[in-house]
């Protein structure tokens, strides 16, 4: 007899992958997809402001230090971020989780639309940090449901490509 699987009553998934072998594995693989692009706007996003970081300066007319300080406030909240969304992960869905992370990327951008300043560019770093701090780790949990464990070799090593391919797109397209 088969025990039922425990989930915490706050959880807001589906249970996992369908039952049918072949559509699980097209959809897992479809996640797979989608986590690889979710890491490719991840560090994408990360390494535009280091790219362009002299045109920045002469525009705004900033310093180094000031430039160093609009920079490093990206990490303000990164650890900490991946820390409480990963205790927060046990209660809520991951797929959800994921979407508010690159809404969060979306609205980080905003400021520096609206008005190009040092402050906007500090607080869009530290909110870009805050949700990029668990993309990762988040991104593979999400991954790790969809595949066994024997099969999650492959799909581990895109996830982790995407970052690479993520700077190297970026890197092209904001010189």
């Amino acid at each position: 007899m088969v025990k039922p699987q425990f989930r915490p009553a706050l959880r807001l998934d589906a249970a996992g992958p369908p039952p049918d072998p072949r559509t699980g594995r097209r959809r897992a693989w479809a996640v797979a997809a989608l986590i690889v692009a979710f890491m490719l706007v991840n560090y994408a996003d990360k390494s535009v402001l280091g790219l362009a970081a002299v045109p920045i300066m002469n525009e705004l007319h900033i310093s180094n230090s000031t430039y160093g300080l609009i920079s490093s406030s990206f990490a303000l909240l990164f650890s900490v971020s991946g820390l409480v969304v990963g205790f927060v992960s046990a209660r809520a869905s991951c797929r959800v989780l994921l979407f508010v992370m690159a809404g969060v990327w979306a609205v980080a951008q905003l400021p520096v639309l609206l008005v190009a300043s040092v402050p906007a560019l500090v607080a869009g770093r530290v909110l870009l940090g805050a949700a990029e701090g668990p993309a990762a780790s988040m991104s593979m949990h999400a991954l790790y449901k969809w595949f066994p464990e024997d099969r999650r070799g492959l799909p581990s090593a895109l996830q982790i490509s995407g970052a690479a391919l993520g700077t190297l797109i970026a890197a092209p397209a904001v010189t």
